[in-house]
């Protein structure tokens, strides 16, 4: 089963204050994606963590997108509530 937000807690990978990279819980209660220490607004596709795959819009996870995104590395995948549906197994338009 997949959490329904990224965990808090640090692990191999997550950022903490020092190393600003990867997903981090913003103060306005936002999910961003950090690339060298800035968010990456450019961004829209996967990130993953220990909690799981995400997809970002423009830097922030979007909780509600449910729909196909494809990733160069992995190919097309489900999002449903702004995760990776990993459970899904069907065809899906």
């Amino acid at each position: 089963m997949i959490p329904p937000v990224p965990t808090e807690k640090p692990g191999p990978g997550v950022t903490t204050p020092e190393n600003q990279d990867g997903l981090v819980l913003a103060e306005d209660g936002n999910w961003y994606y950090y690339v060298n220490q800035q968010i990456a607004f450019d961004y829209t596709g996967l990130v993953s963590n220990e909690a799981g795959w995400w997809y970002v819009r423009n830097g922030r996870i979007d909780f509600e997108y449910t729909g196909l995104c494809y990733d160069p590395v992995w190919g097309w995948w489900l999002i449903s509530g702004g995760t990776v549906a990993f459970e899904y197994t069907g065809l899906w338009n």
